[in-house]
């Protein structure tokens, strides 16, 4: 048998974009600066962008194959596992299974390592991965992540729209670049994500505070805050707020004792979508909310988890503001979230 030639491989490099801070902080300048004049209902027609996609890559673990070329080599077609052995013996790696799998062959010719492992555990519909001098064969072939880009418009609440349903589509990475997102995505997800989008004829968006605050008085007096309607607990309650709500609490639980605002954001998604709200997206808390809205009349219910036990609000009206109260302290701060709904029409 002729002796299988391993070199030093050396080809042009393929350049990963380095994401900078300044791209990173482009979405949290976006998503942490509630417009205070933000329309409740606004109707925009044509904002959803059309998806580029670009060439599928493969999306393997571990750490690539070592740097050799194959040549010179021609072996008779055998199974997987003797094939991948002959490599590791001149290559210097171990393979770990391989066995049982069906036969497999190379035509000849140069080429890099990790396209000859390509190529034979491909025939053998399996897929492999390389860590720390080990070659690890596992069955099925392996995923496949298709890169693709969008450019997005000036409106606010769609933009973040995208970029939040394209994170419930398990895109990843996803960021948002100058005038457009880039993502990537497997191929049944991006089938998913243009079949969701196309029919889209909503978008939810919800301004979502979180708050700390710590009475002079050892209580509040919520009815000072002039709620339009209140359903009390403890020290805190469920209280209905007009629109601007938000900055009406702010004021109230400063002129009432200590008070940390540790985040506010916006979160937006189509109709029937679950909206996960980390604190620590736009602050420095850990508290996680997720609100799943219904549609109903001239606004939504809401079922909110993430706050104490799971609630449910039967009615939001757009033009109100929801304000939560914890009722007990943690701590000595009482903990407090308000939800403003509005709705961008994409038809």
């Amino acid at each position: 048998m002729k002796k299988l030639l391993l070199s030093l491989a050396i080809a042009s490099s393929v350049a990963v974009p380095a994401w900078s801070q300044p791209i990173r902080d482009a979405e949290a300048n976006l998503r942490c600066s509630i417009p205070a004049d933000a329309a409740i209902y606004a109707r925009q027609a044509g904002i959803l962008p059309v998806i580029s996609r670009g060439a599928p890559i493969t999306v393997r673990s571990g750490e690539p194959a070592p740097a050799v070329m194959v040549d010179g080599w021609s072996p008779p077609p055998g199974p997987l596992n003797d094939l991948l052995t002959q490599l590791g013996s001149e290559a210097g790696f171990a393979v770990v299974g391989a066995q049982g799998m069906p036969q497999v062959s190379w035509a000849g010719g140069k080429a890099p390592l990790s396209d000859v492992l390509d190529n034979l555990t491909k025939q053998a519909n399996a897929s492999w991965s390389f860590s720390s001098g080990v070659l690890r064969v596992s069955p099925g072939l392996p995923a496949v992540s298709v890169p693709a880009t969008m450019k997005t418009g000036p409106n606010r609440d769609a933009t973040l729209a995208l970029l939040d349903t394209l994170r419930g589509y398990n895109a990843n990475p996803v960021k948002l670049q100058g005038d457009g997102i880039s993502f990537s995505a497997s191929s049944q997800n991006m089938d998913k994500i243009v079949s969701g989008l196309s029919g889209a004829s909503e978008i939810f968006v919800f301004d979502v505070s979180f708050y700390r605050g710590r009475p002079s008085e050892g209580r509040y007096n919520w009815s000072a805050l002039g709620p339009v309607s209140m359903t009390a607990e403890g020290a805190g309650g469920r209280m209905m707020l007009g629109e601007d709500g938000s900055t009406k609490l702010s004021t109230f639980l400063s002129s009432s004792g200590d008070v940390q605002k540790s985040g506010a954001q916006t979160v937006a998604g189509p109709s029937g979508w679950s909206l996960v709200v980390p604190e620590s997206q736009c602050g420095s808390g850990s508290r996680e909310l997720t609100l799943r809205p219904k549609r109903t009349g001239d606004g939504f219910s809401l079922r909110l988890e993430g706050f104490g036990a799971p609630t449910d609000v039967p009615m939001i009206t757009l033009g109100q503001t929801l304000a939560l109260a914890s009722p007990s302290p943690n701590g000595g701060w009482i903990e407090m979230v308000t939800i403003r709904p509005r709705i961008l029409s994409v038809r």
